[in-house]
């Protein structure tokens, strides 16, 4: 995945940074238990955010070792249904992803993707068997996504709708009205801005290499603008804002607070970088939990 929904962790409380690191490792233990020790390195910050917003106050946290970790016990949700779905949905975005690389990259890139996908293509059909309308759902959204491209569509609400709505499925699970329909908007709004982020943030190598990429559709200059950051930035924000009022809405819980923080400190502290051109370094010297 993309790893832009994370939180800003100098802002969290000692307490609630356990509260995130016991996901992450969660769900890095669920691929570990369902998928083998390899789908470790699907782990990503974007789905320890899906599946901290379905956990309820009751989840019991543990400790346990790894092999990141092998001195000192690390906090681990272990065994929890909401952690193995999102395993699930981990490893069949993974899959898809690559496929999509695949099919739009050329030369080497494209070689790589397709050999990564054919050593994941088990564990795919696994996550698919298990989450088949899930799968069903990534496939016509990704479909819409292959289709504003096909068509070279200017429109980055189009493109960015189909990866939402992708992102918001999961809220289905909910069997309340009410906290399926705020976690759908939160999810929807959330996947919005990472499709935004990832646009904005590969802007000039897409334009370089004749990649897709709506806003190179609808913007002319090699790098973007100062105005033009701006406007995308304010699309940004608002999906952002729709998110956070969103969330502000979810039963009141433990997992609360940190939702809150990725929303509204970790995401727009994101955004800056990658509308400074820094992120992508900054990515890269930054370590996992």
């Amino acid at each position: 995945m993309y790893g832009y929904i994370r939180p800003e962790i100098g802002e969290l409380r000692i307490n609630e940074y356990r509260r995130f690191r016991s996901v992450y490792c969660g769900l890095c233990e669920a691929l570990r238990r369902r998928y083998g020790a390899a789908a470790r390195f699907l782990v990503s910050y974007d789905m320890t955010f899906l599946a901290a917003l379905s956990l309820t106050p009751e989840t019991k946290i543990d400790s346990r070792r790894c092999p990141v970790h092998p001195l000192r016990k690390q906090p681990c949700i272990c065994g929890a249904a909401e952690l193995f779905d999102a395993a699930d949905y981990t490893v069949i975005l993974a899959y898809r992803k690559l496929m999509d690389d695949a099919a739009d990259e050329k030369g080497f890139r494209a070689l790589s993707a397709r050999l990564a996908a054919r050593l994941l293509r088990r564990s795919y059909r696994k996550a698919a068997a298990r989450q088949p309308g899930f799968d069903e759902n990534a496939r016509q959204c990704l479909a819409r996504l292959a289709a504003a491209e096909e068509s070279g569509s200017v429109s980055l609400d189009e493109a960015a709708d189909g990866f939402a709505r992708l992102m918001a499925f999961p809220a289905n699970r909910a069997s309340d009205p009410m906290l399926r329909r705020v976690q759908e908007e939160v999810l929807y709004h959330a996947g919005r801005a990472v499709y935004i982020l990832d646009a904005a943030d590969d802007y000039v190598s897409d334009r370089k290499n004749g990649r897709y990429n709506p806003l190179c559709r609808r913007f002319s200059s090699e790098a973007m603008t100062a105005p033009e950051k701006e406007e995308i930035r304010t699309t940004l924000n608002l999906s952002l804002s729709r998110a956070t009022s969103a969330a502000a809405l979810l039963p009141e819980s433990p997992w609360k607070p940190i939702l809150e923080n990725i929303l509204s400190c970790g995401v727009p502290h994101v955004a800056d970088a990658v509308f400074a051109g820094t992120w992508k370094n900054n990515r890269k010297n930054t370590e996992d939990l």
